[in-house]
């Protein structure tokens, strides 16, 4: 299901995050240090969606994955 990451080493390597991009006030979906097709990013105002983008992202191009909005730690 997912990959257990050491923080904040993990985060140099390419991953892919989540995050809360407030110029356009939508969550960002988005892969970090790869040129791959389906690497663009995606935004998003639902954090329901956001987090089913960051999961099928991150599964497809193989990628440990990152939410980093208050959201996610709020689920912690």
């Amino acid at each position: 299901m997912g990959k257990v990451i050491t923080f904040p080493i993990e985060r140099r390597r390419p991953h892919v995050a989540l995050v809360w991009d407030h110029a356009w006030d939508e969550y960002r979906i988005e892969a970090v240090g790869v040129i791959a097709p389906g690497a663009n990013a995606e935004w998003t105002g639902d954090y329901g969606e956001a987090l089913d983008l960051l999961v099928s992202k991150g599964e497809r191009l193989n990628l440990p994955i990152f939410d980093c909005t208050m959201d996610g730690r709020a689920l912690a």
